[in-house]
């Protein structure tokens, strides 16, 4: 015991023989967070006074005598939180404030004062309960605007929002009529605001804009109360969960997933549930980790900003494919509070489809891009059965079970497969080469083929391949014919439109559910009934937009798969000069002689009208093929 608790027990003990101690009991209730007043008042001028609480053994919660605070044998719980109310204690008035009470300051204290006329002490016993303070729950998805209530009955005229883990910076101050920005928190600035400016009505709820999964924890309202000059706290726990963002990619494609907070990053580990090992990629200690990363990523993905500056931990994954479609997770370190939080990417890169047109005695290349790490490969047609086009395994080519029609001419691009390349070419293409080809890699982590692309090819005889040219506004039949009768299903697609169609015909109705945005309302068949196998289509309306590669498809019932008979290339240019625009067709070497009569007529009709392009007629497949 120190001397001064001695002289002051001395003097407690003498005075307790000889005098008659009178002792006073009060209940005092406070909330959690708080600042609480224990009164304690006498009559009489104050020489001494001890504030203690029963469980503190030997240590005392204030100490006054000899004209100042005595700090010695304080309890270390109430360093700097105890201040008397009054430093002269004028009016006998002993009471002492507690700040920010919790409820492990709640107890039994007893005020011991000394009186100086009578030279005996006075007691007064307070027992206070400190409750827990409101808890809200609010929670929130990342990108969100989000409102924290806090309101009370009475006037404001002071407000200071925190959160545990800032440290001394706040959110939000507001006193003396004016916000004061200087002690804000920087990842805050910008992005918090009063609901109401005014406070009408006790209103102090905040705003926090655009939330991320790092604004995640518990804020606390702390609002000083006009009337009474005392402070009123509110709790609210806030949890932001991962935006489920959602990125669609085509394959090939090289894609940002981003991962970007308000604050400065340490480290990040981007994963993939589905994988194992589940690393994407790992960045901490200042530098890029490879040693556990899935080998489907090497040399594939990068951060945007090796930096991270500005919080920016987003992921450039090269040149993807469907494999790698997947729940992606962001995790990252917060530097100032040492805590992770996490972003969720769904990716989905749709199954790749190519439409590859070529003349007989071509060489082809059947394009398909897989992992890294792919070491069996298959390719096979719809209508080959059970028979494959190619299989690549253990390093080298299988021929067991491949369509006899292949052999010694198919091979893969890179029998290294460097990059992921699994390329097929076929040599010296004929017109039975015409299909729809698949490539599947076999994956390792879930013991499946997987498939990554649709290959439609369609190889027609020498000189029948079909250009046609036209000008925006015009009106154009893109010919298609089948030696086929009974026609179950026609499907017009175009190159680079990954899945989607043009025109679809099945079972006696027409499809509309997948169809490309770009021809609805503009596309339909010439001859709805298809009478002698006439599937011609209808564009309407071009634009130079519609340019590109159409394929013709018809439903093969012996196969149940799709046959491409047909395909155009579709030329589209800005109108431009007075003399408006043809439809040029041009249909092999033997129709050289027709095509040019047809043109010669066509433009002397057109002089013969004033040249006024809605005069003409789309095109007819007899037109345009002959008779």
């Amino acid at each position: 015991m120190s001397a001064v608790g001695v002289t002051l027990g001395s003097t407690l003990l003498f005075f307790s023989v000889f005098t008659v101690v009178s002792a006073v009991q009060i209940n005092i209730t406070t909330q959690s967070g708080q600042d609480v007043t224990l009164t304690c008042r006498v009559t009489n001028n104050i020489t001494a006074v001890e504030w203690s609480r029963a469980n503190l053994g030997q240590k005392n919660v204030f100490l006054y005598q000899d004209g100042g605070f005595v700090p010695n044998n304080q309890h270390q719980s109430y360093k700097n939180r105890v201040a008397l109310r009054d430093r002269g204690m004028k009016g006998g008035d002993a009471s002492l404030i507690l700040k920010k009470a919790t409820t492990a300051d709640s107890g039994t204290y007893k005020c011991r004062v000394f009186l100086r006329e009578t030279r005996s002490w006075k007691f007064t016993i307070i027992n206070l309960r400190v409750d827990p303070p409101d808890q809200i729950n609010i929670k929130a998805v990342s990108g969100q605007d989000v409102t924290l209530p806090c309101r009370v009955t009475n006037n404001i005229t002071a407000v200071e929002w925190s959160r545990a883990g800032l440290g001394q910076k706040n959110l939000f101050l507001y006193q003396d009529g004016g916000f004061v920005p200087n002690n804000q928190h920087p990842s805050y600035k910008n992005r918090v605001a009063l609901r109401d400016r005014g406070m009408k009505g006790g209103d102090a709820s905040l705003i926090v804009k655009k939330v991320t999964t790092a604004d995640t924890g518990t804020y606390k309202c702390r609002v000083k109360i006009a009337e009474t000059g005392s402070w009123k706290y509110v709790t609210i726990n806030l949890n932001v969960s991962p935006d489920q963002m959602n990125i669609t990619a085509e394959s090939g494609q090289d894609v940002t997933l981003p991962c970007q907070i308000t604050n400065k990053i340490s480290a990040v580990v981007w994963s993939r549930a589905d994988l194992e090992p589940k690393n994407v990629f790992l960045y901490q200690d200042g530098r890029f980790v490879p040693n556990n990363q899935h080998p489907s990523y090497k040399n594939r993905v990068a951060l945007r900003d090796r930096q991270m500056k500005g919080g920016d931990a987003s992921l450039i994954l090269k040149k993807v494919t469907t494999v790698d479609s997947g729940t992606y997770k962001c995790l990252f370190e917060i530097e100032e509070t040492r805590s992770w939080k996490n972003i969720t990417i769904n990716l989905s890169v749709p199954l790749d489809h190519k439409i590859i047109p070529a003349e007989s005695g071509q060489k082809v290349t059947l394009t398909c891009r897989a992992p890294n790490n792919s070491k069996r490969v298959k390719w096979s047609r719809a209508d080959l059965r059970d028979k494959y086009v190619l299989l690549y395994q253990d390093g080298h080519l299988n021929p067991d079970n491949q369509h006899p029609s292949f052999k010694s001419r198919l091979t893969l691009q890179d029998r290294q497969m460097k990059n992921g390349d699994v390329s097929l070419i076929l040599k010296d293409a004929n017109t039975a080469d015409s299909g729809t080809y698949m490539c599947r890699v076999f994956m390792e982590e879930t013991r499946s083929w997987k498939l990554l692309i649709n290959n439609y090819l369609i190889v027609v005889p020498p000189g029948q391949k079909m250009n046609i040219k036209a000008e925006s506004g015009q009106n154009v039949t893109l010919p298609c014919q089948s030696s086929n009768i009974n026609i179950t299903g026609v499907k017009w697609m175009r190159s680079r439109m990954e899945g989607e169609y043009v025109l679809s015909y099945q079972n006696g109705n027409f499809e509309r559910d997948n169809q490309d945005r770009s021809f609805k309302n503009r596309v339909d068949f010439l001859d709805i009934q298809m009478t002698d196998g006439n599937m011609s289509m209808i564009v309407n309306d071009l634009t130079p937009a519609d340019s590109g590669t159409y394929m013709c498809g018809v439903f093969m019932e012996e196969t149940r798969s799709w046959k491409y008979i047909s395909y155009v290339r579709l030329s589209v240019t800005d109108r431009s000069g007075p003399t408006g625009g043809s439809v040029a067709v041009i249909i092999g070497v033997s129709a050289v002689v027709l095509v040019v009569g047809f043109l010669i007529y066509k433009r002397k009709r057109r002089s013969n009208t004033h040249d006024d392009p809605e005069d003409e007629q789309p095109l007819s497949p007899q037109e345009l093929v002959g008779d």
